[in-house]
């Protein structure tokens, strides 16, 4: 999507604002703080205290959570074939990494396996 900026603020709401505009095209709103996200133009996905969720960039729609029961998402990072986020589960620092199934010609964000890594 051209011409978008994501915000993610403290009140758990992420924003796309179409920046020829300067208007707000979609909120999306979380239980938590969003701590990290990465937008491919496509999708956004987005790290919180509440977990990892999948979001589509042009209709601001939820898509589906990744994973819950992590108390802080570190980081997160994808490409057209996985995700990966740093986590913390239980005290502990996790890498977790997503491998994207595809649906025909379209990415669907959903999981194919996860592997975890405790650091």
């Amino acid at each position: 999507m051209s011409g978008s900026l994501i915000s993610a603020s403290p009140d758990a709401e992420m924003r796309i604002w179409n920046t020829d505009s300067l208007e707000c095209e979609h909120i999306m709103k979380t239980d938590k703080v969003v701590n990290s996200f990465q937008s491919d133009g496509n999708k956004i996905i987005c790290g919180s205290g509440e977990g990892i969720m999948v979001w589509d960039m042009k209709s601001g729609k939820f898509i589906r959570k990744l994973v819950d029961g992590i108390s802080t998402t570190w980081m997160v990072k994808f490409d057209e074939s996985r995700c990966v986020a740093a986590v913390q589960r239980k005290g502990n620092t996790w890498i977790d990494v997503f491998t994207f199934v595809e649906d025909g010609n379209e990415d669907t964000g959903i999981p194919r396996d996860a592997e975890r890594a405790k650091l």
